[in-house]
């Protein structure tokens, strides 16, 4: 493949019990990419956990503090939807410095490939969903903190709305968060993002895909996020690019768009995209229209 994939076999190490969210998913996948000639092992790139330190960009001391003495009340672990364990956390640590690396691959290469990451339902103050940190959120902090990049976009496309990374990112002008889910699911509560679209039950392939070709160039491009972004070596549009245009169908969807934020009068150094699907996982189409599965995919672009 010749591109860095972070991963970490810890993943799926984890003991979780007998659990609806299989870890061994990340194994699977590793596995697979080696067994079919999409990668070599020295493909592959070993992240080290976030610092409390990066972590606390994000999420708030209280939460981080109960984390680490383990003593998150049962309501929290309810919540969580995962049975706590010192080991957890550590994971997850290792998954948000996955994410962080992921981005740094993004900058130096055009594209970063994460095994791995895409907890959205986490909160600054408490996890939900099977999502203990917020790793997406984590490594655009950490990045824009050191100077990487100014501006980032989060489209998530995962089964259910990013509710956490909407929370997070819901005053942030130089955070733009998109959201294409299945509107009468998990979670019940869902803070809006600055684009959501959320579909009815069994929206097929072609319907899904066009609102993404329709909606992805249109946030890239606009003024407000992408001023001065050199087309040539932004590809966020081939990543969902139909090969050939097919009439759309009808169909509801529920789409809800904030009004928009103040425009940034910042000079535009970076610009980071985070995407995600399929419950902290991602399929990607690049080059060959490859799919990668479960990974969060990130790309970069320079400016002038």
């Amino acid at each position: 493949m010749g591109r860095k994939l972070v991963y970490s076999d810890k993943y799926h190490r984890v003991d979780i019990g007998q659990h609806v969210f299989p870890v061994l998913k990340y194994k699977l996948i590793h596995e697979q990419l080696i067994v079919r000639g999409l990668a070599t092992k020295g493909d592959f790139v070993e992240p080290a956990p976030a610092s409390e330190e990066d972590i606390l960009l994000v999420h708030t001391p209280e939460y981080v503090k109960k984390l680490r003495d383990g003593t998150l009340s049962q309501v929290e672990i309810y919540t969580l939807e995962l049975p706590y364990s010192p080991e957890l956390v550590d994971t997850f640590r290792i998954c948000a410095g996955g994410t962080t690396l992921s981005g740094e691959v993004a900058l130096a290469e055009g594209i970063g490939i994460h095994i791995g990451g895409g907890f959205h339902h986490a909160f600054p103050d408490h996890g939900e969903g099977f999502c203990v940190f917020n790793d997406v959120a984590i490594a655009i902090r950490k990045l824009q903190k050191d100077n990487r990049i100014i501006r980032s976009c989060v489209i998530d496309c995962d089964l259910h709305q990013g509710n956490g990374t909407a929370y997070i990112f819901r005053d942030d002008k130089d955070v733009f968060t998109f959201s294409i889910h299945q509107e009468n699911n998990y979670p019940a509560v869902k803070p809006p993002s600055d684009l959501d679209i959320g579909l009815e039950d069994g929206t097929g392939d072609d319907i899904y895909l066009a609102h993404l070709e329709k909606n992805i160039p249109k946030i890239v491009r606009s003024e407000e996020h992408t001023s001065e972004l050199q087309s040539h070596s932004f590809i966020s549009y081939a990543v969902f690019c139909l090969k050939k245009k097919k009439k759309k169908k009808t169909t509801k969807s529920t789409i809800k768009k904030t009004s928009p934020k103040k425009k940034s009068k910042a000079t535009y150094h970076r610009f980071l995209i985070i995407m995600y699907t399929y419950h902290h996982s991602t399929y990607i189409f690049y080059d060959t229209l490859l799919i990668i599965t479960l990974s969060t995919v990130i790309l970069s672009s320079h400016s002038r």
